[in-house]
């Protein structure tokens, strides 16, 4: 072997050791980052399904006039007509549990403020759960409806369930109609929104239509704002 044949040797074989590294280190680059990636994954699999969930795109504005409430310590803020009551579920003052542990421990209420035949409930609660025990709750509440019970005559049936994001926020809604046999219906719908390690609940009822078909209940709805 002359000294060319040996010095090609010598290139061929540092060339097919560089070319091994590259391909192992190249090999390492991606395993590394795909198992980065995973950890991350498990780490925060709400970011995963949130990312796969279509955006809530609002349709409505809010009118000059309206008032908005806004509270700081639970991090959001919501408009309403001025000429509607907001105000706890027992018709006075914004309601507040004393006890942290309390599932529902902040509700505040709105509807017109005259009566009629408007005969809107709206009402929001921040509560001590997670997105999935509130759908779980509710289903079971329609489930146990569905079962005859002494004089209890109305049932709930469970029309819709649809996931998707609000502002960035998983949320989902789910719409029931309750039937004692006698018109009209009730419908409701219950917004859940899960943010700041708390759950936004909102639950609208109306006789013979969907609230939020009512353009007021809707836009009570679109303009809340969750810090």
């Amino acid at each position: 072997m002359n000294k060319n044949e040996k010095g090609f040797s010598v290139i061929e074989g540092l060339i097919t050791l560089v070319i091994i590294g590259l391909i192992g280190f190249i090999g390492w680059y991606v395993w590394d980052k795909n198992s980065e990636s995973t950890k991350q994954n498990a780490a925060d699999p709400v970011s995963i399904q949130t990312e796969q969930l279509e955006a809530y795109e609002p349709t409505t504005t809010v009118a000059g006039d309206w008032k908005t409430y806004t509270n700081d310590k639970y991090k959001f803020s919501i408009s309403y007509p001025a000429n509607w009551k907001i105000d706890a579920a027992d018709g006075n003052t914004l309601a507040e549990s004393s006890k942290a542990t309390d599932k529902t421990f902040f509700s505040l209420g709105f509807r017109p403020y005259s009566s009629g035949p408007m005969e809107i409930q709206y009402n929001l609660e921040v509560t001590h759960e997670t997105l999935e025990q509130a759908v779980a709750w509710r289903k079971e509440i329609v489930r146990n409806s569905q079962v005859e019970d002494g004089d209890v005559g109305v049932r709930f049936t469970l029309t819709s369930e649809k996931y998707f994001t609000y502002d960035g926020h998983k949320a989902v809604r789910i719409d029931t109609t309750s039937d004692d046999g006698t018109p009209p219906n009730s419908y409701a719908s219950e917004m859940y929104i899960s943010a700041n390690g708390l759950l936004y609940k909102f639950e609208t009822s109306y006789h013979d239509k969907n609230a939020l078909q009512d353009k007021d209940v809707l836009t009570v709805f679109e303009s809340l704002k969750i810090q």
